[in-house]
């Protein structure tokens, strides 16, 4: 399973919603993501997940492949287990 990345443009004018592929992904298998917020000023995206608890991922991204990083990746941060 992967997480795709599309980026979302507002013309204020003619309120045309424009939606581009980036053709940025993760792999995000054995998480069920449940939320996915970002920092706009920022530009950080985070996304929780769940599995023995919640998980709080980063996802790293960049314009550009190279020989030691891919276009994205996710950073794990930590889990916060809910007790029933």
């Amino acid at each position: 399973m992967e997480l795709f990345m599309f980026a979302i443009s507002l013309d204020k004018i003619t309120n045309e919603l424009t939606v581009f592929n980036t053709h940025i992904s993760v792999p995000v298998q054995g998480i069920d993501v449940i939320d996915i917020m970002s920092h706009e000023r920022l530009g950080r995206i985070f996304f929780v997940g769940q599995a023995t608890g919640l998980n709080i991922w980063e996802l790293h991204y960049s314009a550009s492949d190279d020989w030691f990083n891919s276009k994205c990746s996710k950073v794990f941060f930590f889990t916060y287990i809910v007790n029933q």
